[in-house]
């Protein structure tokens, strides 16, 4: 859902797309959450980036698409 690349102390740095609402981003990050108590793996640290500068996707609800787009 988001671009991710690694960074060079080894943290996952997280590039969200720019046109993704608020909204949208705390709902993917609740799942996230979510799914984290039931992985029996550690992952790596994740950290927020600038957000990759996209156009929304055709066809989504206006929920998730940010006003600015």
């Amino acid at each position: 859902m988001s671009e991710e690349e690694a960074t060079e102390d080894g943290r996952i740095s997280r590039r969200r797309p720019s046109w993704r609402s608020r909204r949208m981003s705390e709902w993917l990050d609740e799942l996230d959450r979510r799914g984290t108590d039931m992985w029996k793996v550690a992952r790596k640290e994740r950290v927020d980036g600038p957000p990759r500068q996209l156009d929304p996707p055709d066809g989504l609800p206006a929920w998730m698409v940010n006003a600015a787009t």
